[in-house]
């Protein structure tokens, strides 16, 4: 009986402490959440610079001084600058389904929002904007239609309609493109905490799974941002949940080696909650790139905290966090021969 009661007392501090320590590493409980805003900026050094140090903030506040309506957030910042116009494309959340919102500068310190570019019946996000041979596009997140779906204009930055469906039947968060004379790819990621690649030979081409990319599951493996290239080495943002939905973004680098498509962590928690800045006090988990004249203009989103300091449950997420960590971990110290 002692026995059994000495073995009970261990199993239980055992399990005590692999709690504690999964709660250390993915908090069971954050504090929730009272708003995304947005704020841009002018690197002249990419990793060396805080990109958020000076920046030009776009609150909450700031955005209904602007229109009549009662938003509640402005997410997922993607910059397009083109002729000395900064046009930076947003996720705006009012009333119903989230829209993509438009702020736009004509010399890159004076802002205005210009109204919603983009509505839909189904929650909008992610609207990554880019151009081929001279045609504005956009890649925004559409998985509420279970599908992958591709957007043009005719009068940038306006009347954005559907043009393609790029990958189909599929409910994918945070479609990240890449288009290169050598590659063409699409990150995205499930509900199940699943990273996959797809690949084409064109932009209208047929996307299919890129089987030279194993899937990256659990953690950093939804995109916060953009693929971006720093002396010929592609860079894409992949967003951290240490602390809850919408932690930080970490720096990830993408290789090719034997054959494969990987990507490498390059620079852990480049964009974290700052104590500092109200607005981003939270968390934070979107970047967006653009390069002009030999210099990174950036468009990136944080939290504040909730006034009353009410907390989100993440429980099940850490456990299935710490649970993917784990099984990475075994995988690499007994690889396959």
């Amino acid at each position: 009986m002692r026995k059994i009661l000495k073995l009970s007392i261990i199993a239980f501090f055992i399990l005590i402490s692999a709690l504690l320590w999964a709660n250390y590493r993915y908090a069971f409980w954050s504090v929730k959440g009272g708003g995304w805003s947005i704020g841009t900026n002018t690197l002249s050094e990419f990793f060396i610079e805080n990109p958020v140090k000076n920046s030009k903030i776009f609150s909450i506040k700031w955005l209904n001084q602007q229109t009549e309506e009662n938003s509640i957030f402005l997410a997922d910042p993607f910059l397009f600058v083109e002729n000395n116009v900064y046009y930076i494309f947003f996720e705006h959340q009012a009333e119903g389904n989230a829209n993509i919102g438009l702020i736009k500068s004509l010399d890159g310190k004076n802002y205005s929002f210009e109204g919603n570019v983009l509505n839909e019946k189904f929650h909008l996000s992610f609207p990554q904007v880019f151009k081929v041979n001279e045609e504005y596009y956009m890649l925004p997140e559409t998985k509420e239609t279970g599908h992958v779906l591709l957007y043009r204009t005719d009068n940038f930055p306006f009347d954005w309609k559907i043009l393609d469906t790029l990958i189909k039947n599929v409910s994918y968060k945070d479609p990240a493109i890449l288009l290169s004379d050598t590659l063409k790819i699409i990150s995205v990621s499930d509900d199940k905490l699943k990273q996959s690649f797809y690949r084409a030979d064109s932009l209208r081409g047929e996307w299919k799974p890129e089987i030279r990319f194993k899937h990256r599951f659990g953690d950093e493996t939804r995109a916060g941002g953009n693929f971006f290239q720093i002396n010929g080495e592609w860079f894409l943002p992949l967003q951290k949940n240490n602390r809850g939905y919408g932690s930080g973004i970490s720096i990830f680098r993408l290789k090719f080696e034997k054959n494969e498509l990987k990507l490498e962590k390059h620079l852990d928690t480049y964009l974290d909650k700052i104590d500092s800045i109200e607005w981003f006090n939270r968390g934070m988990h979107h970047i967006s790139v653009f390069p002009v004249n030999d210099k990174f203009e950036v468009a990136f989103d944080g939290d504040i905290k909730n006034l009353k300091n009410k907390k989100d449950v993440n429980w099940k997420a850490s456990l299935k966090y710490n649970f993917y960590d784990l099984k990475k971990f075994f995988k690499e110290l007994v690889p396959n021969k």
